[in-house]
């Protein structure tokens, strides 16, 4: 599978941005590299809006998984030590 990459700077992070775009309603957004700003597409403000949407919930889910794993590796120790204790 190709690799998109910005043609300026060969960077392959990209980020949006939004642009507003005289008589123009609503907002659009652009798709640019993260690292040198160059524009590389552009996305309607309702397309983006449910894309910014979108990645707020899969931040609020890493979270959620981050918490389970934890839970789960504090469950191990306590049953790791409680088999210690059962072995004495």
């Amino acid at each position: 599978m190709a690799i998109s990459a910005c043609a300026r700077c060969q960077n392959q992070s990209f980020e949006l941005q939004e642009v507003k775009i005289s008589g123009a309603k609503p907002s659009a957004m652009f798709v640019q590299c993260a690292a040198c700003g160059a524009p590389v597409g552009l996305v309607d403000g309702h397309a983006a809006a449910l894309l910014q949407e979108q990645d707020l919930r899969i931040k609020g889910l890493q979270k959620q998984v981050a918490a389970l794993e934890a839970s789960v590796a504090h469950i191990r120790h306590i049953v790791g030590a409680l088999a210690n204790q059962r072995a004495v």
